[in-house]
């Protein structure tokens, strides 16, 4: 269903609001960024610290229990990064849902709501994970392995230099293109799954169905905005993430092995916070797409969802 009349958007508004979004949110993001990275930023500091693989080694060697603490701790703060990172990714989402609904939400209500759905969502992402991420990332391994196994074992002869060259290269590239587009197709399935919360009868297949309607409202233009609006975010990330580096590089550069890991963790920090902007940036600008479409597709406003809402403080 194309229907140029419909698109209300444009570049210049997409970019307006999400710089208004971020700039609303930009304390938050900071600290929430700190709250999940500092488990990464502690190791980052001390591995930076101690110097080099070597020297990190023998000092296992020498201390076994103090290595199987420090293993078991690493195990718990992976685990408390994926767990951290997944609610985060929830509560964006509560942000902006929130704004649209005009639902006023503190921050411990919006992380409290994110907290309350980590089993649902969790669970989605497995679903979302298997249906179109998997097999092309176990046809890539499969491929990887049998580029290696398969010569050795059959004394088959190949040029290794294309072997390479298409594993390390082409195939990566065009895994990256499909997972890319992936993103922008599956670009509502989180928007209509807080909208339809609470809904028992709603299901991830029912969302599926959703979002290949959704997508046929101002289908050519709609997909065109979304992609121009994530490859200008991730842009724009990349520049600020250069420009941290020339600058954090210039005061700790010279600092020797205390500046070198003061850097490392500066630098991973400064990544992680850009990561947290970009991602918010681009539910912004897709939210406003989804606005868009829930309109021209059912001729009426979103219903405020209040069930989802209901559920901070139970």
């Amino acid at each position: 269903m194309e229907n140029k009349n419909s698109d209300v958007f444009s570049y210049g508004q997409i970019a307006q609001e999400v710089k208004n979004h971020l700039k609303s949110r930009s304390a938050l993001i900071f600290k929430r960024s700190i709250l999940l990275s500092w488990p990464a930023l502690i190791l980052i500091g001390v591995f930076s610290f101690v110097g080099n693989v070597r020297s990190i080694m023998e000092f296992f060697v020498a201390y076994p229990l103090l290595m199987v603490l420090i293993l078991i701790l690493i195990v718990a703060a992976v685990i408390y990064t994926f767990a951290f990172a997944h609610i985060l990714g929830m509560e964006k989402y509560v942000w902006i849902d929130s704004h649209f609904d005009k639902i006023d939400l503190s921050p411990d209500e919006s992380f409290s709501i994110a907290k309350r759905i980590f089993w649902k969502s969790f669970k989605l992402k497995m679903y979302l994970f298997f249906r179109y991420y998997f097999l092309p990332l176990a046809l890539y391994f499969l491929v990887f392995f049998l580029g290696i196994y398969l010569p050795s074992e059959f004394d088959m002869t190949y040029n290794p230099y294309w072997f390479i060259l298409m594993i390390v290269v082409v195939c990566p590239i065009l895994v990256y293109i499909f997972y890319y587009y992936l993103k922008i197709k599956l670009r509502y399935f989180w928007f209509i799954f807080f909208d339809n919360f609470g809904n028992a009868n709603f299901s991830a297949d029912k969302i599926i169905e959703e979002i290949k309607r959704l997508n046929n409202i101002n289908k050519s233009e709609s997909f065109k905005k979304s992609i121009v609006s994530s490859l200008g975010i991730d842009f724009s990330k990349d520049m600020a993430l250069h420009s941290s580096g020339f600058v954090l590089s210039g005061i700790f550069g010279k600092a020797g092995q205390v500046g070198k890991a003061l850097e490392n963790v500066g630098g991973a920090y400064a990544s992680e916070t850009a990561s947290q902007f970009a991602s918010y940036a681009k539910i912004v600008a897709n939210r406003i797409l989804y606005e868009v479409a829930i309109k021209e597709l059912y001729c009426v406003d979103r219903i405020v969802n209040k069930e989802l809402y209901s559920i901070v403080g139970k």
